[in-house]
């Protein structure tokens, strides 16, 4: 995971290193994805380099809210990254673009719960406990409108969709377990397609 994200933002650093061609900017936003019934909020904190028109970003991505986290579904977590490439297309207005946008992110999910069923070999209550671990990649294409309220400041919104592919492993930390407890979380495939609507606020030095 470590390298994929490290080839993926080499362009960004790259660009960095040509101080005297290159803006950078900083956004905050947030993103609602669905995946088949599966519904996720992420929040997102933006690094943008833009160069000759073209926007290239780096973000950590914040999990808000999942579905499948049904134990605790509001915890905050660090869930990976995204790397993507924006483009605004000027209208006859000054202030609002049309916006581009490339998207690739490299996620990972963790969820715990557990319970107690009753062991009739034992004639008693046993606890039990599920970890699983989901690796997620998604790549969409968007797109949407930025608002320039000013030189320095914007507001962008998008619309994307595009495939995404997952895996999980399950462990289980405690034995015997009941049989109708699910080590596999998700509400979706391996492969398929997704959902995405962001909003988000920036910031241009």
């Amino acid at each position: 995971m470590k390298l994929t994200i490290l080839v993926l933002a080499f362009p960004i650093f790259m660009l960095a290193q040509e101080k005297e061609k290159c803006k950078y900017g900083l956004d905050l936003g947030t993103s609602y994805t669905r995946i088949e019934s599966s519904e996720r909020v992420e929040f997102q904190l933006g690094f943008n380099v833009e160069h000759n028109g073209s926007i290239f970003r780096l973000a950590p991505i914040v999990q808000t809210y999942s579905s499948e986290a049904k134990n605790d579904p509001n915890n905050w977590k660090l869930t990976g990254v995204g790397v993507g490439y924006f483009r605004d297309i000027e209208t006859k207005s000054p202030r609002l673009s049309l916006t581009f946008r490339i998207e690739s992110t490299l996620q990972q999910y963790s969820n715990t719960w557990g319970g107690t069923f009753f062991d009739t070999q034992k004639q008693e209550y046993v606890g039990y406990r599920y970890e699983s671990n989901e690796l997620f990649s998604a790549n969409t294409i968007g797109y949407g409108f930025t608002y320039n309220c000013s030189k320095k400041f914007y507001l962008r919104t998008l619309v994307a969709g595009g495939v995404y592919f997952s895996n999980v492993k399950g462990e289980r930390e405690h034995t015997p377990v009941p049989t109708n407890v699910r080590v596999d979380f998700r509400g979706y495939d391996d492969f398929g397609f997704v959902w995405k609507s962001t909003l988000s606020i920036g910031y241009t030095f």
